[in-house]
């Protein structure tokens, strides 16, 4: 299948994503704990990958929301078997984010299309979808976003795609034990730090899972990966 490779950007990213590019590109989230942690979220993101691309046709398509420098999806699609049975189309408010995922995805030979896009106006084609993910996004959209976001993504979903996404938390539920002894990091570079909390929003897992339902979307699985985060897989029944 001959698929082209296009950017479409066109707007300039507003101050979240300025900030998260000082953060990213200023690696102020580098290390090997941290690493670790989204190590262990990637490695649930490509299990139901690799589940989805074993029931659809093939190739399959993939929304990355929030795609960022595009290594998670490196890391999900890249290092396995199947990257050339796939098409991500990556979305992302930063430009330079983008550049960053345009090289690596062509680096790890994935097919791709990226947009520069705000998520909160997020609208798919309808059923277009085998799988759709995040990666610590949420918290930057307000509760009505998230919500409108969620039932664009069952809108976008088909009928048996999932959408899996990792979140940061106020706390545990009862009784719950994480799958990580470890609490994720908040910036380290104090000049930074200020301006990010009052762009994040950390919700109650309750929270995430009644507006899931809210939205029509089926709870499949929960993993409650940290002292503070969390992973959730939803699934479009109908």
């Amino acid at each position: 299948m001959n698929i082209s490779n296009h950017i479409n950007m066109n707007s300039e990213a507003p101050g979240v994503a300025l900030l998260y590019d000082q953060i990213n590109f200023g690696q102020q989230f580098n290390g090997p704990t941290l690493n670790y942690i989204r190590a262990q979220e990637i490695g649930l993101m490509r299990t139901e990958f690799t589940s989805l691309v074993r029931q659809f046709p093939q190739p399959i398509r993939v929304a990355s929301l929030g795609i960022g420098s595009g290594d998670t999806d490196v890391r999900i699609i890249g290092a396995s078997s199947y990257k050339n049975k796939v098409f991500v189309d990556g979305y992302d408010i930063s430009r330079n984010m983008l550049k960053q995922a345009e090289d690596n995805l062509t680096r790890a030979g994935i097919p791709f299309c990226l947009q520069q896009s705000d998520l909160s106006s997020f609208k798919p084609v309808q059923s277009s979808y085998e799988l759709m993910y995040c990666q610590h996004v949420l918290c930057h959209l307000d509760d009505e976003q998230v919500f409108r976001l969620f039932t664009q993504v069952r809108i976008g979903l088909r009928p048996g795609g999932s959408f899996i996404f990792c979140e940061l938390i106020e706390k545990l539920p009862p009784n719950v034990t994480p799958i990580l002894d470890w609490t994720y990091p908040r910036p380290i570079d104090k000049s930074l730090r200020k301006q990010l909390q009052n762009l994040e929003t950390y919700r109650s897992w309750k929270w995430y899972l009644t507006v899931l339902q809210q939205a029509g979307l089926v709870i499949k699985d929960v993993v409650y990966t940290t002292k503070d985060s969390l992973c959730i897989t939803a699934i479009r029944k109908i």
